[in-house]
């Protein structure tokens, strides 16, 4: 068995995103692998979100992740960044497996 299956919930990771409203802007995570730019361009995550809670931008210049939503809907809005950091207008390819 790997090593996270005997995990605690201390191990596990809550944030509000420094807004002080878990309720309204939280997610609770637990990292199994996080991939960086040298090593790994992959993360795996389960990634708890409560209903109606948002979570804010963010994005990853070369890193992959997969979102695995059970139970649930989920809202994404997804850009392309600019070289700068910004929000693109270009097209967005998106990958979506197990759809039918």
């Amino acid at each position: 068995m790997p090593e996270w299956v005997r995990w605690s919930p201390s191990d596990w990771d809550l944030t509000d995103f420094g807004s002080g409203d878990f309720e309204g802007c939280g997610l609770t995570m637990l990292t199994l692998r996080n991939g960086n730019m040298k090593d790994q361009k992959h993360a795996e995550k389960i990634m708890v979100v409560r209903e109606s809670q948002i979570t804010p931008i963010h994005f990853h210049w070369s890193k992959m992740e997969d979102i695995i939503n059970r139970g649930g809907n989920i809202v994404l809005r997804i850009w392309n960044s600019t070289k700068e950091e910004g929000l693109s207008e270009s097209d967005v390819v998106i990958s979506i497996e197990g759809m039918g």
